[in-house]
Parts: structure tokens; sequence; C-alpha cells
């Protein structure tokens, strides 16, 4: 007896449809997924410099041909860089990064402290507020 391809697609469809555990895995993996775009996003910015809500936001209209207009406040990585200096570098620029179960406070006390480009010619009150929405935008991504 020969099995078709419409066959075959209807009986992986009802084993599919019928495995709970596996719809729920599915489930729990795509969450995922949409978590790691937004810590990427926070991860670029601790890299070029750049507001991670204006990143995600350039991704979502450009895709991920979105560049980056802005440099890093990190110094350049090096051409002749190892591996233990670039563990370093990644770990100071992900210090530079609050993450969801930071407080607002701390967000607002770092934007009013930075010296990051996106800063530059903001008001107290305007980074402020931008901090506000970051803050609010990682614990909404959280």
């Amino acid at each position: 007896m020969k099995i078709t391809k419409s066959q075959i697609k209807q009986i992986l469809l009802e084993e599919t449809e019928s495995n709970d555990k596996l719809i729920s895995a599915i489930r729990d993996l795509t969450s995922k997924i949409e978590e790691l775009d937004v810590s990427v996003d926070y991860l670029s910015a601790a890299f070029t410099g750049e507001d991670p809500m204006s990143l995600g936001v350039a991704q979502k209209t450009m895709g991920r041909f979105a560049a980056p207009t802005r440099k890093s406040s990190l110094p350049p990585l090096p051409k002749d860089i190892d591996e233990a200096q670039l563990k370093q570098y990644v770990m100071e620029a992900l210090d530079e990064v609050l993450g969801p179960d930071a407080e607002t406070e701390d967000y607002i006390e770092d934007f009013e402290d930075s010296d990051a480009p996106q800063f530059k010619g903001k008001s107290k009150e305007k980074r402020r507020q931008m901090a506000i929405a970051a803050s609010m935008s990682a614990k909404k991504g959280a």
C-alpha cells in the first residue's frame, strides 16, 4: 500500500492537534522567541549606543536590514581580540543594560546620569520620560 503526501499530512495534522503537550511546548517556544527578540534589541543597543526601543521600531519597519545610526559609547573592538577579551567586552556592555527586573527608579537614575549619544541635548524631564517608557517596555517584554 502506497501512502500519498496528502495522507501523510493528514496523519501528522491529526497527531499534532491531539497532542496537548506538543501544542503547549510550541506556545512556550514561541513566547521565548519573542522575548529573545527584545533581548537582542537591548544587547544591540549596548553595543551601538542607540535606544533599544528605536532599534525595535526600526527592525519592525525595515526588518533586520535596519542599520544603527549611532556609534557605541564603548571603545572599539581591537582586530586581534582573543576570547577572554571579547567576553570582558560583552560583560561590560551587558552591565550597562538594565533588565526587566530593574526598578523604574534605576532606569531614571541611569538615563539621567548617562552620557550616551541618544541623550545628548535631552532635558532631565525628557530623560525621565524615556526612562519610564523603557522600564515599562522591558517589564512588558518580560
